[in-house]
């Protein structure tokens, strides 16, 4: 069993204490065949016509396999990201049911390092993907209101296939699309997303949802 650091809003870290240095001591471990997270559909998460959002994760892997590192569609509307996809090397997408905005990589992320991965959305249609800071990728595709269901951390959509094998941390999503200047800080390394100095622009107000490992009472292991 993994134990869940959930931060609503401003985000609570579950150890009290912030991180001060990555890999950090804990760290939520997918064995690549049937663990995942899950978080019940909410009204937090779902971004209608025009409004902004961004999300964005650390992850390590040493699997060549595609694996999901998200994903919440429902009706094949809402928002996944995933890596080492079978010969399309994109990381995912965000859909409103009938048109995607893709973001794409030309890299497969298996070597067994830790990665920062983020993507934003401005509301109307263009969506931009960055890989450790640096931006991989822009894509362009006009959606309507994006609603997804239940959120699924390290498999697809259901908890039933392309399971995360590695280890995934940091998971945060925002209602506002951050700036490339935000997205640097964050991949910069481990940081404390309540606090305004994490970011170029103070966006403590549009943290909706954070997700960290961190209970010094509980192995890793467990």
């Amino acid at each position: 069993n993994m134990r869940l650091g959930m931060g609503l809003g401003l985000g609570n870290l579950l150890s009290g204490q912030p991180l001060t240095g990555f890999p950090n001591d804990f760290s939520f471990n997918f064995d690549g065949s049937n663990d995942y997270l899950k978080i019940e559909d909410n009204s937090g998460l779902a971004f209608v016509d025009g409004q902004a959002f961004s999300a964005s994760i650390w992850f390590k892997t040493s699997s060549s396999s595609e694996q999901y590192l998200f994903d919440n569609r429902s009706s094949n509307e809402g928002f996944t990201a995933l890596v080492n996809a079978s010969g399309t090397n994109y990381l995912g997408y965000i859909t409103d049911g009938s048109s995607n905005a893709t973001f794409t990589s030309t890299v497969d992320y298996d070597d067994g390092a830790w990665h920062n991965f983020a993507f934003t959305w401005d509301g109307t249609d263009t969506i931009k993907s960055y890989i450790d800071g640096s931006l991989v990728g822009t894509g362009t595709q006009a959606l309507g209101e994006i609603d997804g269901g239940d959120l699924y951390i390290g498999s697809q959509a259901g908890g039933s296939t392309k399971f995360f094998n590695g280890q995934l941390d940091e998971f945060a999503v925002w209602n506002a699309e951050l700036s490339s200047d935000d997205v640097a800080k964050i991949a910069s390394k481990p940081v404390d997303f309540s606090k305004a100095s994490t970011y170029a622009t103070d966006r403590t107000s549009n943290l909706k949802l954070w997700l960290r490992a961190g209970d010094k009472a509980l192995p890793e292991e467990d």
